[in-house]
């Protein structure tokens, strides 16, 4: 009987610890900051919601710009809200913006992200847009979500877009 459960015991300890090895780490908006000034595509930080949203072809992204290689969905969308100037989200901005929602449910622990598009209207929040040839797009990730609906998180963003203090992580 020890020996039975010595061997559960160990068993649950090795199973369990893949997926503790997954779980997310959520960013600060000066982490979040600094990883999007580190990329190589051009980001635009903006405040405000999404509207009109409706299904696109899953071809308009390539499989590389997918976390994992993972298969997608792809909507189209309104955004419409402000820039951010020296003191404040605004200066109004509007565009046509490609939302991309990949399937992680094949990673233990990980969803597919395409449910995200619907729980999308009526949300306003702070949204990192990448720059592309064809116009504007966010791709959602494993452990982000593609608005951060907190206010709190708004007065940190202009300051890292300002140049005040924005501490690196």
């Amino acid at each position: 009987m020890q020996t039975m459960m010595a061997f559960l015991a160990t068993a649950l300890i090795v199973t369990t610890q893949p997926v503790a090895a997954l779980e997310c780490q959520y960013g600060t908006v000066s982490s979040d900051y600094w990883w999007h000034k580190a990329r190589s595509e051009t980001y635009v930080l903006v405040w405000g919601g999404f509207f009109d949203l409706g299904k696109s072809q899953a071809d308009a992204v390539n499989p590389g710009d997918v976390e994992f290689g993972a298969e997608v969905e792809v909507w189209t969308a309104t955004f419409k809200g402000f820039r951010a100037s020296r003191r404040a989200f605004d200066q109004p901005f509007e565009t046509e913006v490609t939302l991309v929602f990949p399937d992680f449910s094949f990673i233990g622990g990980g969803h597919n992200t395409a449910g995200d598009a619907e729980r999308l209207p009526g949300k306003t929040g702070l949204v990192w847009l990448e720059q592309t040839e064809d116009g504007y797009r966010v791709i959602s990730e494993l452990c982000a979500s593609v608005i951060d609906t907190n206010a709190e998180n708004v007065k940190p963003a202009l300051r890292c877009l300002r140049g005040g203090y924005c501490p690196k992580e």
